[in-house]
Order: structure tokens, then sequence, then C-alpha cells
């Protein structure tokens, strides 16, 4: 199957779960881990630091510190204090919040109009934004989604929607840390990573041994991310 056909297969799959969420709230459990999941899943590619500390540390020298969690909820940004404000996308649409700085929005990530309301978000919040400070992507059972209800997510689709993220991270030092699917992520990213730390602007890119990878983006990263 070509990444072509993967990628409609994925957005028919992601509609489904949609449709049938609203009818019936329990199809698809709503993730909305803690803080304290978030730092413990990925610490190993954040330390000597915990997450809350690289927003501090952000703001500490005067930088933005916008947070957009994939394939999530609200209550990491809600913990996050520090941060400047931010957004989460999920297939489940949140109440409203009171804070206006921290937004819902119930849209799959390959459409393109998942985007356009991410960038829409970062324009209002301040028009010299060029991209999210900080990204944060766990999907858990999200793959399973993403693959078309198969365990084993396509490669190829894995890295479709982490470029997908990569191209709204902030040039600015702008980190992503995101979590492959653990069935299949040990074939591909130990190459992967080698290979992304020979290329410029992508020589701090982390691999945790596991699933879970660390990107930074600077002003000479690469405008996508290399394929696999």
């Amino acid at each position: 199957m070509s990444i072509i056909e993967q990628f409609f297969q994925a957005r028919k799959k992601a509609k489904q779960v949609a449709l049938r969420e609203k009818s019936k709230p329990d199809y698809w459990p709503f993730y909305n881990e803690s803080l304290a999941e978030y730092e413990d899943h990925f610490k190993s590619l954040t330390k000597p630091y915990s997450i809350r500390e690289l927003v501090k540390l952000r703001k500490s020298i005067g930088k933005s510190a916008f947070v957009l969690v994939a394939f999530g909820g609200q209550q990491v940004i809600k913990e996050l204090t520090d941060c400047s404000g931010g957004i989460a996308v999920g297939l489940s649409k949140e109440e409203a919040q009171e804070m206006l700085e921290i937004a819902s929005i119930s849209e799959d990530i390959f459409r393109g109009k998942t985007s356009k309301l991410l960038k829409e978000y970062l324009a209002i919040q301040d028009l010299n934004l060029r991209g999210f400070d900080l990204i944060l992507c766990a999907p858990i059972g999200g793959w399973k989604v993403i693959g078309g209800g198969n365990i084993v997510t396509p490669p190829s689709l894995q890295w479709l929607v982490a470029n997908r993220l990569w191209n709204i991270l902030s040039n600015d030092e702008g980190i992503m840390l995101i979590e492959f699917n653990s069935i299949n992520a040990n074939a591909f990213l130990p190459d992967w990573h080698k290979r992304l730390q020979k290329i410029k602007g992508m020589e701090e890119t982390l691999y945790d041994g596991n699933c879970s990878m660390k990107f930074i983006r600077r002003k000479n990263s690469p405008r996508d991310l290399p394929r696999y």
C-alpha cells in the first residue's frame, strides 16, 4: 500500500472514531495524561531538566513558551502554569476553558484545516510567532487509529505525523518530544536517529533507545524532516 493510500485510510479511520465518539462517548477513551506522566515518559530525553523546567528556562531568557499537545488533552497545559499559552489537538473536543490562553480543537492531524487552525491560534497570540515552542506527542492508542485500526502503524505514516508537527515547531530552538509506535519503532528509529545527527541543524536529535525522540529546531534546520 502506498503512502497516499495509507494517508486516506488513516483519515477515514480517524473520521469514523470521531463520529462514534459523538454518539458513544466511551467508544474511544479520551486520554488526558497529567504533566507528571509526560515528564516520566520523556525524562531520559529532557534530563537534567523536567518539562516544566524547560518551559521556565525559555521564559527566564525572555522567550515565548507556547505549547501544543498533539493527540491529547488540556491537562498538561493547565499544569504548565509558566507557559505562554497552549492548545490541545485530539479527536474529542473538550469544553471551553475560562482561560483564553488554553484552547482545544477537535480535528485529526491529517487535515489541512488542522494546520490552518493552529497557525490562526499562533497569530492571535502573537503575529511574530512562527511555530510552537514545545510540542508534546504521546498518542498511546492513537497510533492504532492512525494505522487504520492496525496495531502496527506503517513507518511512513509515523513520519508523516512527525513531519506535520515539525512544520509547526518554532525554529527558535523549539523542542518536540514524540513517542512513536512502540510495536515497531525499534525497527527504524535507531538508524534514522544516526542519520539525523549528521544533518546540519539536527545534530542535537536524541533517541531514548525505545520508542521516543527529542527534536530541536533551529534556523538552520531543514524545512522538513528527512524520511526514514
